[in-house]
């Protein structure tokens, strides 16, 4: 698995030296956090999880400098910060970072829709929920994109009549929707970009339709479904 992040196990990406500060942990989950120090550091500032069973690896740009599993009713895992502050915090619990944003991404792999040949790209449908900045990228640019911004609220409908009009939804709970956006961009090849920034924290739904409702995470994007037309002859 360590393959996929073969480029960033450097001496040049990490500072190997002090290896010796390194530190990680099993999570209730089956998943593992390893916490990392970054060259020219002297402090852990690089967390990886991992979860075996899907095979992703996600950055986390927070250090520990050790990592606590309390084991129990609620499985609680903590971290100590690097740092002479020696503050312990409860990691991955709430929408913010000790006061401060917390900021997301994630981009699609590179598709080429008609094997390299020109194509305009019509309509785009992402599925999911929140509010995040979807960028259109374009032939392999690094940087900007065309812009999309999504904003799906998870709503709480009423029944008629016992609401007022115009100060909520009609109908049934919304968990998760459909936004539309017609971009109509020359390309031949695309990648989709996510962008997010905010303390916004989701409930989830109670397993088996009990139970208590988990915290989630400010947004998820399930899928996109993009249309497009073939403007040069193969």
């Amino acid at each position: 698995m360590s393959q996929k992040i073969a480029p960033l196990l450097t001496r040049e990406q990490l500072n190997l030296p002090n290896a010796d500060q390194f530190c990680a942990t099993a999570t209730s989950d089956g998943a593992f956090l390893f916490s990392l120090q970054r060259s020219n550091h002297t402090t852990n500032n690089l967390t990886l999880h991992y979860n075996p069973r899907f095979g992703w690896i996600v950055p986390y740009d927070f250090g520990a400098s050790a990592f606590a599993l309390i084991q129990g009713a609620e499985n609680q895992l903590w971290h100590a910060a690097p740092g002479s502050e020696r503050l312990i915090y409860e990691t991955f619990k709430g929408g913010d970072d000790n006061g401060a944003l917390i900021s997301s991404r994630w981009q699609s792999r590179w598709f080429e829709p008609a094997g390299g040949y020109l194509t305009r790209l019509q309509h785009v449908r992402p599925a999911g929920v929140g509010a995040f900045t979807l960028y259109l990228r374009r032939d392999y640019e690094q940087e900007g994109g065309t812009v999309m911004n999504v904003d799906i609220p998870a709503a709480s409908g009423f029944v008629w009549g016992e609401g007022i009009w115009g100060e909520g939804v009609w109908g049934k709970t919304i968990y998760e929707g459909y936004t539309d956006f017609y971009p109509r961009k020359p390309l031949k090849a695309a990648s989709f970009r996510v962008q997010e920034s905010s303390t916004d924290v989701r409930v989830g739904l109670p397993p088996l339709g009990a139970g208590l409702a988990p915290d989630l995470g400010a947004w998820a994007l399930y899928e996109l479904l993009a249309n497009y037309s073939v403007l040069e002859a193969a």
